[in-house]
């Protein structure tokens, strides 16, 4: 039904969303606002995989992704799920994962180890952070770039980086098998960023020029970052090749109140160098399975 109801949006939703998919939005990002959500909405969950039940935000979500592309989920993540819910876990409090609150995640592409990674990112806010703490940040490649030398881009466009895969995917920590990237890409005009500063490293231990245009990255993207407090009814899409994301630490209570997500993934066309007919989601197993 989300398939076809996409068809149905206002014509001026359709322009900003065709726009977003050529150009990636100001900064990398688009920010919709006022999205129908589930009234009552319920409780936030405090457990890992908890079943609730929202189908008006989901198919909200759903509708805004499809207009965009495909929807797509990881069996190694969420079991598969197309749209998941984010929300912090006490057990998860300190680890770098979307269900974490007392530190901050590190800026990272979405699936970054994945070649055939999606193009978006799509986040609906149902419930915010009661203390408005809790920051959504991103980085545009363009504005990255900027705070970087011509020295440090060369290196930065040359496959001199190996990128962990998440220990959710199967991944471990520095294998050998983890795929060799170039974090930035791209034109010069149009360009594309590729990262995971808590997983990514110089291929190479003892290439000492490789190891510092990463740290010099990393600075860059912190200085070019943007961040927003989302609240409810917003949906931020993020350009997952233009752009990387993160999120502040903040205070979680496990009460019931925390703040509320869903989450989906986009690609535009993952078929279009297969030639298959195109359905309207799909789930894939991560790369290399």
């Amino acid at each position: 039904m989300a398939a076809e109801l996409a068809t149905e949006l206002p014509r001026e939703v359709h322009a900003v969303l065709a726009d977003f998919k050529l150009r990636g939005g100001s900064d990398g990002a688009l920010l919709l606002s006022d999205a129908p959500l589930d009234n009552p909405l319920p409780l936030t969950p405090t457990s890992r995989g908890a079943e609730i039940n929202l189908p008006v935000s989901e198919m909200t979500l759903g509708i805004v992704g499809m207009s965009l592309g495909v929807i797509l989920g990881f069996r190694g993540e969420a079991q598969g799920r197309l749209i998941q819910p984010l929300y912090p876990i006490l057990a998860d409090t300190r680890a770098q994962t979307s269900s974490s609150s007392a530190v901050r995640l590190d800026f990272h592409s979405e699936t970054a180890f994945d070649p055939n990674r999606p193009d978006v990112l799509a986040l609906l806010c149902l419930r915010g952070d009661p203390d408005g703490a809790a920051m959504t940040t991103f980085s545009c490649a363009t504005r990255v770039m900027s705070h970087l030398s011509d020295a440090q881009i060369e290196i930065l466009r040359q496959p001199r980086y190996k990128t962990g895969i998440d220990a959710s995917f199967g991944g471990s920590v520095n294998s050998e098998d983890d795929p060799t990237v170039s974090p930035i890409y791209g034109s010069e005009t149009d360009p594309g960023i590729l990262i995971d500063t808590d997983l990514m490293r110089a291929a190479d231990p003892k290439d000492e020029p490789a190891k510092k245009a990463l740290i010099a990255l990393n600075n860059a993207v912190e200085k070019a970052a943007v961040g927003i407090v989302l609240r409810p009814g917003n949906i931020l899409l993020i350009d997952n090749r233009r752009a990387c994301h993160g999120r502040s630490d903040f205070r979680a209570n496990y009460d019931g109140k925390d703040r509320l997500l869903l989450r989906t993934m986009v690609a535009y066309d993952p078929w279009r160098r297969s030639g298959e007919r195109r359905p309207r989601s799909l789930v894939q197993e991560r790369v290399g399975r």
